[in-house]
């Protein structure tokens, strides 16, 4: 007869088993309801929001331009299955792609595993297991039963089908990884040695850091790498303008206040204007009928919900620099830090010849060793070229010094760092007479460099210097006397520095409350009105200025103090940007050479005698993707930050311990029951209990991982890394090693520790058993997080929730300004894969460590990357947008990391295996166990040998691949040589299309002969337009950039049509630019939701011509002289590229956006200011139709 105790510890038995099932299926049938809800509001939503769900048919340039889709309910999913490899890295690049390949390759995995090892291994654990049984301290229930530690003692031989499996796992996981990786190095070798990919100036541009003092000058540079095949064709030796880049910063930062503020006034004012129009329409008539809201009283009524945008006002304008056509007409008066080689550099008649003759070819064919001559030696070798060229035949002089030089100055011509010289002719090599007409025009133009004594070769590489010492030198280097940097001074002097003069940009006994007096605003709002702040305290800018309703700083006018300080920093960022010498010298410099072979030999080879000098060295580094307030950075000073943040990331793992092993020990909270102290968990429903253990725990993990991605950024960047690129390889190793320290180890141990308390307070012996038999258990844990992580997840990806939230709620809080809601049309979600590639690794790396122990987690592996690759095909087709993108280097990082998870398996199997006995208590598995140990060692051996057959390849070109390439340059030549034949002999016929257009599109801006406007309120702003025209400029809007001129390649070169400006003219004519501010209209600009294109998509966007027409975006559209000018500005500082920027207000009725512009003007030359392509509409909300007057189409080219 049992006893009553008996009967209690059945009925807690009972409960338990119920609990463990139902733990897993509270979990399941949650993350199934969210994930409906996401997935039919994306089949509700996407058919309506383009711009949410379908933003890259449309609204990015025609580079990345991807077809609309289908319309369907699963016709949407075809373009997923169906888009070739190379269409979806043309238009996504080799990040995308290779991240959907590794998920591919977790699928490749997993699935053939799920297969073989479900049938075999769940009959083995389930069949005549322990279940629940007092005597072995074993409570296997609900899906446990399927898992490892349900065998009896008496049937240890199964097993051996566990070793069997495994082996098998871990050589069929390693062959994968073996043809992955051949597959990645093949790939993107071949993106690399592509046409399209050598032409960019990232393809032949090494970063050389660390180079010591004597090595910093120009010569010894050019000397020291001229030694590749094909010379060096630029070298921009980096300066420290931090000074310089602060002023930038603070000038943006005042910028975005001033448009703002302005805005705000304009805005009120209207405001003010629309609610005295209400009152008098109530005291006339008791309300406003609709002719009455069309008609203009006192010009305060209400303007029409359709409204053609006029004519902008337009003061300030410093005509900078903004199309590529701008950079070649205005190349001579801007000094840069930029010098060139003048032994390598082309030649006016041979760059037109090129252009001629093949535009945009690739190296020239290499037809048998290059010789080099000693440095010594005869100057006028010949030398067969590459980068962008075709097989052409280089002859080398020796640079011509002046006077100047003698003194171990290089003389300047005009550009302050660029070496005075011709640059050498580049030839096409299309027959014997060009090569005699190039020789004649070389012969008749170009003069030998003279030879002096005063020529200084390289450093003497032995010679004492600071930098020899590991902690010797400054960051700030200067040039050694008698050598040049081709930048002058470095450091200037200080008195140079002291004094410099900057002009005056206003009188400074200006009164702005005076200047004031007859301002438009001040008919509608008093000066309590106007924006305010709060200067930082002490005048420290780096200081945050408080609330205004504090304190704390001095309170001054936003708009009075904005255009003050703005004026002044423009005037002295643009003077600055004129004297780029007086900034001292860094260790680092950008070298371009004109074969892409060549600058992967640099990279490969030992340039410096010593240790961690001109080392390391960066290649397939593109403009934007620098760092450049680590460019200074010693080796040492690295090593010091890396120890740092290392010390950071382990105080980081210590303090988010705690809360992960309590959302562990949560999972299994209902064994606490019978503890002291925990007996009221008995009280709680079951089926709560359930929820609280299945769907609680997963989600205390992702709130706690949502902020550790972006500290993980900021570390990284912090590191000393040169690029962006660089940061996020460093997130993908740190964040990995961080999931899988939390995720796992602690998650596994904190899940098994909460089943074993009791026991372990009465026999602290028996926690190597009571933690291996209980540890198999913890997989219902990762079983219920991969449910939520595979539905919930992937379905709100799927449904763009963030985007949703921010476009409908947060945009129209924050976003008031034209150039905020322009910002927010553009700005696309973008991936940081180096946060992404972690987790799905994680997740692999826990399924293969359970896919033994419990191989039911094979199904929901399966079922998370299977959804996640569905989900992330789409978003990166039609959603995402690539800014910089690292060649694919971070698969074989996560390849690598998958190691983690054999090593992890096999060690757990080693361990379980040793703790098997039999019904006698002796161990049973000793032998699984040493095979495990043995194939340990094997693993490790084979990752230590693929790593070193693959690993030099990862990066660098080999030099076997360069007569395929040179092959294809010829070929991509002659086909882009025909294109531009084709383009010339249409040109004629489509230049009257295209004026046809351009009239069309005047007349759609003029304002209608029979529209009335009452002007009473702008008397004052119109009275001083027109009594100062030259002060104030009137432009009738255009929604493209100007015509760009075509090409100029010499009196015997046929004239190339530039493709921007034929692309407009094959365009369809535009549409008159008008603004819809009502919901659901057909061709609104307007960001806001009310007022957004419900309708529209791909070619039914206005925003896909008016804020991308004519713009070439494709490098290979460019002439050579556009990517010339491009890249001798390429890789300059960015304080030193940085525009002045516009201040964009919107335009109104009422004159105070004109009259604002006005009163700017006549307090500086020294702002732009405008309100051309803005506006406000019926609810005195911005609207815009164009980009912003200091949009420039440069910063959409990738180099």
């Amino acid at each position: 007869m049992s006893s009553p105790g008996d009967a209690d510890d059945a009925g807690d038995l009972a409960r338990y088993q119920n609990l463990s099932a139902a733990t897993f299926f509270s979990s399941l049938g949650t993350a199934l309801v969210i994930f409906g809800v996401q997935v039919i509001a994306f089949y509700i939503l996407h058919l309506f929001l383009p711009r949410i769900y379908r933003p890259r048919t449309y609204l990015v340039p025609e580079r990345e331009r991807v077809k609309e889709p289908p319309r369907g309910w699963f016709k949407w999913l075809v373009p997923v299955f169906t888009t070739s490899n190379s269409e979806f890295i043309h238009k996504c690049g080799l990040d995308a792609f290779f991240f959907l390949r590794y998920l591919r390759l977790l699928l490749k995995i997993f699935i053939p595993a799920a297969l073989v090892f479900l049938p075999i291994l769940l009959p083995l654990n389930a069949v005549h297991g322990i279940g629940i049984d007092p005597a072995l301290h074993a409570t296997h229930t609900g899906l446990d039963t399927l898992s490892w530690g349900n065998i009896r003692p008496e049937n240890t031989h199964r097993y051996w089908a566990h070793l069997i499996l495994a082996v098998l796992l871990i050589i069929y996981v390693c062959f994968n990884f073996f043809g992955e990786l051949q597959g990645y190095v093949r790939l993107r070798q071949a993106f690399l040695s592509s046409p399209q990919h050598r032409l960019r100036a990232s393809a032949t541009t090494v970063l050389v850091t660390g180079i010591p003092a004597k090595w910093l000058t120009y010569e010894a540079l050019n000397e020291l790498y001229d030694v590749f095949p094909g010379g060096i064709r630029n070298i921009w030796i980096n300066r420290n303008f931090q000074p310089l880049s602060d002023k930038v910063d603070l000038r943006k930062s005042l910028a975005k206040k001033l448009e703002s503020a302005e805005t705000n006034l304009v805005q009120n004012a209207k405001k003010k204007q629309m609610e005295k129009a209400a009152k008098e329409a109530k005291k006339k008539k008791g309300k406003v009928d609709e002719s009455h809201r069309e008609s203009s009283v006192d010009g305060a009524s209400e303007p029409p919900k359709v409204s053609v945008i006029r004519a902008g006002v337009s003061a300030g304008n410093p005509h900078q620099m903004q199309s590529i056509r701008d950079f070649i007409q205005q190349q001579s008066p801007r000094p840069d830090t930029r010098a060139e080689s003048p032994s390598n550099r082309q030649s006016p008649q041979g760059m037109a010849r090129e252009a001629v003759g093949a535009v945009g070819a690739g190296l020239g064919l290499v037809t048998g060793a290059v010789t080099k001559f000693g440095r010594r030696g005869f100057r006028g070798r010949l030398r067969q070229r590459g980068g962008d060229q075709d097989n052409s035949t280089l002859i080398e002089n020796e640079p011509q010094r002046n006077d100047d030089d003698e003194r171990g100055v290089q003389s300047f011509d005009g550009n302050a760092s660029t070496v005075s010289g011709s640059r050498h002719g580049r030839q096409a090599s299309d027959g014997a007479d060009d090569l005699d007409q190039l020789d004649a025009v070389t012969q008749t133009n170009w003069k030998p460099w003279k030879k002096d004594n005063v020529r200084r070769p390289s450093p003497m590489p032995h010679t004492k210097d600071e930098e020899d010492s590991p902690f010797g030198g400054r960051n700030k280097v200067e040039a050694p006397s008698g050598g040049s940097s081709r930048q002058g001074s470095p450091h200037g002097s200080t008195s140079r520095r002291g004094s410099t003069h900057y002009p005056q940009v206003f009188d400074k006994e200006h009164d702005d409350q005076a200047g004031d007096e007859n301002a438009v605003w001040k008919k509608y709002l008093g000066s309590g009105d106007r924006d305010s702040m709060r200067l930082p305290l002490f005048g420290q800018t780096w200081l945050p200025s408080m609330p205004t309703w504090t304190f704390i700083g001095k309170k001054v006018d936003t708009i009075y103090y904005c255009r003050k300080e703005l004026a002044r920093l423009n005037a002295e960022i643009e003077t600055d940007q004129q004297d780029p010498e007086k900034y001292p010298l860094m260790n680092s410099a950008f070298i371009q050479f004109n074969n892409q072979v060549a600058a992967h030999m640099a990279c490969q080879s030992l340039s410096h005698h010593l240790p961690q000098q001109m080392a390391p060295r960066l290649i397939e580094i593109s403009p934007q993707d620098v760092i450049w307030d680590n460019m200074s950075i010693k080796w040492w000073e690295r090593y010091i930050r890396t120890a740092v943040i290392a010390a950071i990331l382990a105080g980081m793992i210590i303090l988010w311990g705690f809360p992960v092993a309590f959302s562990g020990g949560l999972a299994n909270v209902s064994t606490l029951e019978k503890e002291k102290g925990f007996h009221w968990l008995s009280s709680i429903p079951a089926s709560a209990l359930s929820y609280v253990q299945g769907v609680l725990p997963p989600a205390i993990i992702s709130l706690l991982f949502i902020i550790v991605p972006p500290i993980m950024q900021l570390l990284a960047s912090q590191s000393g890394v040169y690029t962006h690129n660089a940061v996020q390889i460093r997130v993908q190793n740190s964040y990995f090693f961080f999931l899988f320290i939390q995720l796992f180890l602690v998650v596994t141990v904190a899940t098994g520790i909460t089943r074993v308390i009791s026991e372990v307070g009465s026999n602290v012996t028996k926690i190597p058993s009571l933690l291996a038999n209980n540890l198999p258990g913890a997989s219902t844990y990762f079983f219920s997080y991969m449910t939520l992580q595979a539905l919930s997840t992937s379905a709100g990806a799927l449904a763009q929730l963030g985007q949703l939230f921010i476009w409908f709620i947060l945009g129209p809080v924050v976003d008031s300004t034209p150039r905020q809601k322009w910002h927010r049309q553009l700005k696309l979600p973008t991936f940081k894969w180096g946060k992404f590639f972690p987790v799905y690794t994680n997740l692999a790396v826990i399924g293969l460590v359970y896919s033994i122990i419990a191989p039911l987690i094979l199904v929901f592996n399966i079922v998370t990357f299977g959804l996640f690759w569905v989900v992330y095909r789409h978003n990166t087709l039609y959603v995402n947008k690539f800014k910089l993108d690292t060649g694919g280097l971070l698969f074989p990082t996560a390849i690598n990391q998958l190691f983690t998870g054999l090593y992890t398996m096999e060690l757990c199997l080693v361990g379980l295996f040793f703790i098997v006995t039999d019904e006698n208590g002796d161990l049973a598995c000793k032998v699984q166990a040493i095979i495990m140990i043995v194939v340990f060692v094997l693993t490790a051996i084979y990752q230590w040998l693929l790593n070193s057959a693959f690993a030099p390849l990862f990066e660098y070109l080999p030099i076997t691949l360069e007569d395929e390439a040179v092959m294809r340059d010829e070929d991509f030549a002659k086909a882009q040589k025909e294109h531009h034949r084709l383009l010339q002999e249409h040109h004629e016929e489509h230049v009257g299309r295209a004026s046809e257009t351009n009239s069309i599109n005047n007349r759609g801006f003029q304002r209608p002969e029979n529209e009335q406007v009452d002007t009473s309120n702008t008397s004052t702003a119109q009275s001083s337009k027109t009594s100062s025209p030259e002060n104030i400029e009137m432009k009738q809007f255009e929604a493209s950039h100007p015509t760009r001129s075509s090409s100029k390649g010499g009196k015997d070169i046929k004239k190339l049509v530039d493709l921007g400006t034929v692309r407009k003219a094959l365009a369809p004519p535009a549409q008159p630019k008008r603004l819809l501010a009502q919901p659901g209209g057909g061709l609104a600009l307007d960001i806001d939701p009310e007022s957004q294109d419900m309708n529209g998509g791909g070619s039914k966007n206005p925003e896909e011509k008016l804020l991308f027409a004519g713009i070439s975006d494709e490098i290979e559209d460019l002439t050579l002289e556009e990517r010339d000018a491009l890249v001798d500005r390429a890789f300059q500082h960015r304080a030193l590229r940085a525009r002045r920027p516009a201040i964009w207000i919107p335009s109104d009725d009422t004159g105070v956006s004109d009259d604002e512009i006005m009163r700017t003007k006549q307090l500086t030359d020294w702002i732009w200011i405008s309100n051309e392509g803005a506006a406000l509409d019926h609810k005195a909300r911005c609207v815009y139709a164009s980009n912003p007057p200091d949009f420039s189409e440069i910063d959409v080219i990738q180099l």
